[in-house]
């Protein structure tokens, strides 16, 4: 199997990259599995500083969008293991915002801008 293919099982679902859960083939779930491959063949990103759908905070809460699901962040790059582990919001190298190839250009860059007032963040980038 090539490093950046994703098999869908028997069952329907594809593993996650990181953690080998099994999670709904959806388009952006696909992109989503290839960048963190990219990030971590490519870019030789540890699988250690990478996470998938991580929640955003302001302060202590949780920020929610004006449907009033959580704000999450597609993929994050930390630091350190330790960042990682611990989801150290200051602690964020890079976010990436995973759409659909079939998204618009408006709803990629409002999903990316939504979240970035309350990090730092050295860099942002959008994957289709």
């Amino acid at each position: 199997m090539d490093q950046f293919e994703i098999e869908v099982g028997e069952d329907g679902k594809i593993g996650d990259f990181l953690s080998d859960d099994r999670l709904e083939p959806t388009p952006e779930e696909f992109v989503r599995q290839r960048y963190l491959r990219t990030l971590h063949f490519e870019y030789q990103y540890p699988k250690t500083v990478l996470a998938r759908e991580v929640p955003i905070y302001y302060g202590r809460k949780a920020m929610v969008d004006r449907e009033g699901r959580p704000v999450r962040a597609d993929i994050v790059v930390y630091s350190n293991p330790v960042a990682c582990a611990q989801r150290d919001q200051g602690k964020i190298d890079l976010i990436v915002e995973c759409k659909a190839p079939t998204e618009t250009d408006g709803t990629i860059s409002s999903s990316l801008t939504s979240s970035t007032p309350v990090l730092t963040v050295q860099y942002g980038l959008t994957a289709t």
